[in-house]
Order: structure tokens, then sequence, then C-alpha cells
């Protein structure tokens, strides 16, 4: 908020808003400027009725006609002005035309007091010398918002006279020179503190205006998001609805078959409805985690081509499936980047491409140009429609997939593509047609002497037949997914203590003196303490010890808060391997 008698706030203000504020003060001049001329149009009047029967007369009627030119003008000015300012675009010229008319009319009023300086009659100096100090003064107002402008009139129009009066003999002319000298400092002080007030609403008014226009786009931002989330939740209740019906019927038709083959057919088919909904759910969580910014990216120096190839590697079944010819002209080149985010992107990407290629080729090439890698994946697949090319990285967008077939992708896909190109820097491209679509990725090329070794990932990871003899603390409040975990845990080997909530797993330790190798515990839990909590309860009273949250939360504030606190954070649907690994770690280092 400014102070409007605060010079130093006002002028810095001023400073770094000069462009806008500039206008804004013309502006005003411009409303002003017909008051002010009003009033002139009364002084000539009271100089001829002053003057007519004085030796003055013809010269003041020629004066006269002199100032109502000049009002003319000033009045001509003004209504051009009002009728182009929306147009306008250098203020600065009318500023100087409006200050040129205003110096005009200053010597005007200075040059009558010439014309009336007698001393034989003192009357009429001094009332020529109140009628000026009355102009002056309805000058400061109406023209205060362009000190050019003001000092213009009031420099003329007091001074000139001043002047004149100083060498009149008599002590009258000297006291009417002086009190016009005085008024005219006066009138250039009153004049700037106006000023700075006028720039000081200005101000006010930019930072309110302003003020409404982020309201404005937040709220319509909001609007937005509030609409782009239900059109997600529509989506994600349709797409987790179809793998749980069909799991829910496959189940009842799988209680009835007693032949062999029947039941291992409707076991893959339960199998595979299983995987889709896996597969929506961590398409889910990946969305959740990038937003939450709890997914870092682990950015390292490699080689692109092999890691292309393996890609690549992993589709040719499909392509070869569906009869296309997958061509990949790469160059060896380095890149900075996360090799298994780049790797998720390039898979996607690849297998939106072969998803709707039903005939002719996929290209995957690289172009190298000024330290810049761009790595193009192209198709003469269905093209997309150019009013939806700015909705292909929405969530669960499908131009041609209206009736939600999960054979086609469940348009997630670019959505996390996006995303992840964001948290790596890469920019993402994309450029359709009638004849195909081009989705291209800029990397920043990178010094082969940095290249790194890529560690194993957990698509290398076995189960291993290695019998764990891990004690393992189990803190979970769904019983299903209690009895499950403990069930899987104990095939491997492991002790299990499941307990459903916090308290009753600080209890048991308290009681038993019980030492865990190991505590899972859901990160949702009922009563005061939630898993991380626990967690941290639990190290207080027994010292660190290997501990895992497993949540399927998706709530990007969570997620966050999970990842914050350090502790090692599992997301439902769980790869049982990614489970085995970490508990085979916690026994090796045990030994």
């Amino acid at each position: 908020m400014f102070d409007f008698l605060e010079p130093g706030r006002v002028l810095t203000g001023y400073n770094k808003q000069r462009q806008e504020i500039r206008p804004a003060l013309i502006k005003r001049l411009c409303e002003q400027l017909p008051q002010d001329t009003v009033f002139l149009l009364f002084y000539p009047l009271a100089l001829l009725y002053v003057t007519q029967n004085t030796n003055a007369f013809n010269v003041t009627l020629i004066w006269g006609l002199a100032v109502y030119v000049l009002c003319i003008l000033r009045l001509y000015l003004n209504l051009e002005f009002n009728r182009r300012k929306d147009s306008v675009s250098n203020f600065l010229i009318w500023a100087h035309s409006f200050t040129l008319t205003s110096t005009a009319t200053g010597v005007a009023i200075g040059v009558s007091m010439l014309m009336l300086v007698d001393s034989r009659t003192p009357g009429v100096s001094v009332f020529a010398a109140i009628f000026v100090v009355g102009l002056v003064s309805a000058n400061l107002n109406h023209t205060s918002s362009w000190l050019p402008a003001q000092a213009a009139f009031t420099l003329p129009a007091t001074l000139i006279p001043a002047f004149r009066l100083v060498v009149q003999p008599g002590w009258l002319p000297t006291t009417i020179a002086v009190v016009l000298i005085i008024f005219f400092v006066l009138s250039i002080v009153l004049g700037r503190q106006q000023h700075r007030r006028i720039v000081g609403e200005i101000l006010l008014e930019l930072q309110n205006h302003k003020l409404v226009e982020t309201l404005t786009l937040e709220r319509n931002r909001a609007r937005k998001a509030d609409e782009s989330k239900s059109r997600f939740l529509a989506a994600a209740s349709h797409d987790l609805r179809q793998p749980i019906h069909s799991i829910n019927l496959l189940l009842e038709a799988l209680k009835g078959t007693k032949n062999t083959s029947k039941r291992k057919s409707t076991e893959q088919k339960l199998a595979r409805a299983v995987d889709s909904l896996s597969n929506l759910l961590n398409s889910l969580l990946d969305i959740s985690k990038l937003d939450a910014g709890a997914l870092k990216a682990n950015k390292k120096t490699i080689q692109l081509e092999p890691l292309i190839e393996q890609v690549v590697e992993r589709f040719q079944p499909e392509v070869h499936q569906q009869s296309l010819d997958l061509i990949v002209q790469t160059d060896s080149v380095s890149v900075k980047t996360d090799p298994d985010l780049l790797d998720r992107v390039i898979a996607n990407i690849l297998s939106n491409a072969i998803k709707f290629t039903h005939d002719g080729s996929i290209t995957l090439r690289t172009q190298i140009l000024k330290n810049k890698v761009t790595l193009s994946i192209s198709d003469s697949g269905l093209g997309i429609s150019e009013e939806n090319l700015g909705r292909v990285f929405d969530e669960f967008f499908q131009e041609y997939n209206p009736e939600r077939d999960r054979s086609k992708g469940i348009g997630l896909g670019l959505s996390i593509c996006k995303r992840i190109c964001d948290l790596l820097d890469h920019k993402l491209f994309l450029e359709s047609s009638k004849y195909g679509t081009t989705v291209s990725i800029e990397l920043s090329e990178a010094d082969n002497s940095a290249i790194e070794d890529r560690s194993k990932t957990i698509n290398d990871i076995t189960s291993g037949s290695i019998e764990l003899q891990t004690r393992a603390l189990l803190v979970e409040d769904d019983p299903m997914v209690a009895e499950a975990m403990m069930e899987l845990l104990e095939r491997w080997g492991c002790d299990v203590t499941v307990e459903i909530d916090a308290s009753a797993a600080l209890k048991f330790i308290d009681k038993d003196l019980y030492v865990p190798d190991i505590v899972i515990a859901d990160l949702r839990l009922p009563g005061e303490l939630n898993g991380i909590q626990l967690i941290l309860a639990i190290h207080s009273k027994i010292g660190p010890i290997p501990s895992a949250i497993i949540t399927g939360d998706t709530s990007p504030d969570r997620i966050l808060l999970a990842k914050e606190s350090g502790i090692q954070v599992l997301f439902k649907p769980l790869q049982p391997a990614r489970l085995r690994l970490l508990l085979e770690r916690i026994q090796d280092t045990s030994r």
C-alpha cells in the first residue's frame, strides 16, 4: 500500500512503472483541461469590463480574442485525444501538445498584466493580480498531474507581471510583485505535492488492477482445474470399474469350473484383469507422485543408442504381430538424463505409436544440432485433429477411443510423459497431420568421458529361492491386505507379527520387549498416529531399525509427506520382487 505523502516510495514506484503511469497521468490532464478552459473564458470578459472606458480597451479586445482562440485550440486537442486515446501509442506527443498550449495560455495571462499596469489606476492592477492568482490556483488543481504543463502555465502567468511591476514606482506595485513571486514558489511546491498524490493514486489503481487480473486468472485456473478433475474422476471411475467388473465375473465363473483347461483359461483371464487394474493404479500413482514432486530425477551421462535399443527390443513382438516396419536411425551420442525415466517416456510414446498405426511404419531417429539431441518417434498412423492438439497431454484424453477400449490404453501415457519431461528439463514436442504423428524429445548432449553404468533395475530382480529369516512387524488395518502380506512373508520364511494400529504395535513392543528386524506399516492407520509417526515412535523406543511404509494413497500431499520422512516408501499395488529385494538387503546387512 502506498503512502501518498511519502516521496521516496512514490518515486520508486514511478520509476519502476513509468511506462504504465505516464499514460494515466496524461489522460488525467486531458480530463481536467475542459474545466481549466472554462475558467479562462471569464477572464477576458472581466478585463474588457474594467477597461471599457480606458485607452487599453482596444488592445484588451484583441488580446481577449487571442485567448479565446487558445481556448478553442485546447478544447479541440481535448476532443481529439478522447477520440483517439484507445489507440494512442505515444502519449508523450500529446503531453507536449498540451504543455505548449499551457505555455501560450500562461504567456497570454502574463501579458494581460502588462496592458493593465498603470500607476494612476492602481485598482486595475490589483484586480488583475487577484484574477491571475485565481487562474493559477485553478490551473494548479487541473494540470498538476503533468508537472511540465503546470509549470509552463504558472511561470509566465506570474513572473512576467511580477518583473514588470518591480520596476514600477511606488510601494503597491512592488508589494504585488513580491506576492506574485511568493505565490509562484508556493504553486510549484503545491503542484509537486499534488502530483505525488496523483501518482500514488495511480499506483494504487495499477496494483488493484493487477490484483483483479491475478484473482481472475486464479479463478479461471481453479475452474479449469475443477473441470479437469471432474473429467479425470469420471474417466478414472469408468476405467477402474471395468477390470473390477471383469474380476467379479471371472471369480464367480471360477467357482463352478471343474474342467482343468477351462479353469486355467479363466485364471489367465483373471490375471490379465488384475494386471490391467494394476497398470491403471500405477499410472494414477505416477501422476500423483509427479504432481507432488515426490519423484526425483537421478540424472547421469549415458549412451542414448543402447537405451533406445532396449526399448525397441521389448516392443518387437507387438510390431511383428501388427506387421509394421520399425525403423531405427540413431547416432552414437551421450546425453544427460535419468535413464529409467527416459526409458518410460520412450516406451509410452512408442506404445502409443504402435496402438494407433494399423499399417505402415514407425521410425525412431536422432538428430544432433548445437549440443542438442532430438529423439523423434514418427508413425504413419492416425493423426490428431488440429482442435485436439492442445489436449493430447491431458489425463484420460483419447481422440480415437470413445468406447474406452483398454486395449488402446487408458489415456495417461502422454500425460505422464509430459510431466516426466518437465521434471528432466527435456522439451517435448508433438506434430500431427492426416499422414501421422511425430513426438520429439529434446535432450542436452553430454561428454562421453562422464558416462556412468546403469544400475540393476527392479525388472532384473527375481524372487529367489533363499529362505528369509527376518522378524517382521506388520501394521495394517485392512484384514485382506494383512492376511495376504502375512501369507507371502511366511512363505518366504519370515516370522511375522501383525497389528492393526499404532497403539497395538507400541503396546506389543513394550510388553514383550520385541525388537523386529523390520517394521512395515501402512501410511493411513486408525487412531492418532499414522504409519510415519508410528515408525518414528518405535525408533525413539528401540533405536533406528529398517522400516518401510507401504501405501496406496495417491494424494500428492501425503506422497510428499511420506517421501520427506526419509523412510523407505513402497506403493500399492506392490510388486512382490520389490518387497523381496528390501528384505534380502536387510538380511544381508544383519549377517
